[in-house]
């Protein structure tokens, strides 16, 4: 079995971008924890607003990286942590209702290159091997 295979991907919850805390059970990045098990692919949630980002050495032991944008106001804070992913030079995948909507050249404006927009379930399956 291919060792790059075991590794687990790692579904960020961005902070909540208006300064204070917020708690909640991030659903939409259960489901696709959810939905990357079932194609038998080990994930886990990593909630920025409970934990800072983990350390490099972490993220480098890690298979990929996805990031969640629930609304416009997320996006900064999403092309900020990919920036840092970035240096890891495994696969980071952005999705969610907003991403879903830029367009090709919309989205790369934003994120620039190295980084998949998720639209969709054959992205993620092309982002990962």
């Amino acid at each position: 079995m291919n060792k790059h295979k075991t590794k687990e991907i790692v579904l960020f919850k961005l902070k909540y971008p208006y300064g204070k805390p917020q708690v909640y059970l991030p659903t939409d990045l259960v489901m696709v924890a959810s939905r990357l098990r079932s194609a038998g692919i080990t994930s886990r949630i990593h909630d920025l607003n409970l934990h800072k980002l983990p350390s490099e050495r972490n993220l480098k032991e890690s298979r990929g990286f996805g990031v969640a944008v629930i609304g416009a106001p997320y996006i900064s804070g999403s092309i900020e942590l990919a920036a840092k992913l970035k240096e890891t030079r495994k696969p980071i995948m952005i999705g969610g209702q907003v991403i879903e909507k830029l367009s090709d050249d919309q989205f790369r404006r934003l994120y620039g290159g190295g980084v998949v927009q998720a639209q969709n379930d054959y992205a993620i399956a092309e982002a990962l091997d």
